[in-house]
C-alpha cells in the first residue's frame, strides 16, 4: 500500500513539473514559429524575419525587414507611421489567436528594420496592455 502511494505521488510530481508555463510556453512557440515559417515575406517589401518573446518583460516582438520603397526613413512620415499604428493596434484588439497573450498582460513591439543598411531601425511601434484594453 506504501509502494502504491509513494508511486502516485512520485507521478503526480512528474507531470506537474512536465508542464510549462504561461511564458515557458509563448517562448518554446515563438521560437518554433520563427523555426519553421520565417522569413515570411508579407508583401513585395514587407518580411517578417522572426518572432521573439522576452518572459522578463512579457514582451512579444515581431522583427520585419522591409525594402524597395518603404526602405527610408522618409517612407516612414507622421502619417504613414499613425495609419500603422492603428491598423496594428486595431488587429491586436480583434485577434482571438492572442487572447492568451492579452490576458497575460504582454506588450507587443513592431520593429522595422532596413534590408539596404542591416541594423538600422526605421520604425518600432509598442502597444501595452493599456493600449489594446
Amino acid at each position: 500500500m506504501k509502494a502504491y502511494a509513494f508511486l502516485i505521488a512520485a507521478l503526480a510530481l512528474v507531470a506537474c513539473k512536465g508542464q510549462e508555463s504561461f511564458d515557458q510556453r509563448i517562448t518554446r512557440e515563438a521560437r518554433e514559429f520563427t523555426l519553421r515559417q520565417c522569413p515570411k515575406q508579407l508583401d513585395g517589401a514587407t518580411t517578417l524575419d522572426s518572432l521573439v518573446y522576452h518572459a522578463h518583460a512579457r514582451a512579444i516582438h515581431y522583427y520585419y525587414s522591409v525594402g524597395g520603397p518603404l526602405d527610408s526613413h522618409e517612407a516612414f512620415s507622421p502619417a504613414n507611421v499613425a495609419a500603422l499604428r492603428d491598423d496594428l493596434l486595431k488587429e491586436l484588439r480583434l485577434s482571438l489567436d492572442l487572447r492568451a497573450h492579452k490576458e497575460h498582460g504582454c506588450t507587443f513591439v513592431y520593429r522595422y528594420m532596413s534590408t539596404a543598411t542591416p541594423g538600422d531601425t526605421l520604425l518600432q511601434i509598442s502597444f501595452s496592455p493599456t493600449d489594446y484594453q
